[in-house]
């Protein structure tokens, strides 16, 4: 085996050993957030699970955004979609403002 092949083989490794380590690398790093009071705590997890919420919402406007330059969704149905994570995403929003104004 040529010495490029090793080097490759070795990063294969590396890489699958860290995509399989990550969840526990993580969980270790998030109990040092967990040194907050828990009412503030609780508020805080809420809202990150809310804009995580929000951010998966945008990524589905856009792929729907672009299903629909792509014509692999008529416009009825792109129209009737969109107008309905919108309205989610305004709720959520409405939700995240909820939040922060009860930790002020």
């Amino acid at each position: 085996m040529s010495a490029s092949g090793i080097i490759l083989l070795a990063a294969f490794f590396v890489g699958s050993a860290t995509f399989v380590l990550w969840p526990f690398i993580a969980a270790r790093w998030l109990n040092v957030e967990n040194e907050t009071p828990e009412p503030l705590s609780s508020v805080i997890s809420n809202a990150k699970q809310l804009h995580a919420e929000y951010e998966a919402l945008l990524r589905a406007v856009r792929d729907l955004d672009f299903d629909f330059q792509t014509e692999l969704v008529g416009e009825e149905d792109y129209r009737s979609q969109r107008e309905a994570l919108m309205q989610r995403g305004i709720q959520i929003l409405e939700q995240i403002d909820g939040e922060t104004a009860e930790a002020a």
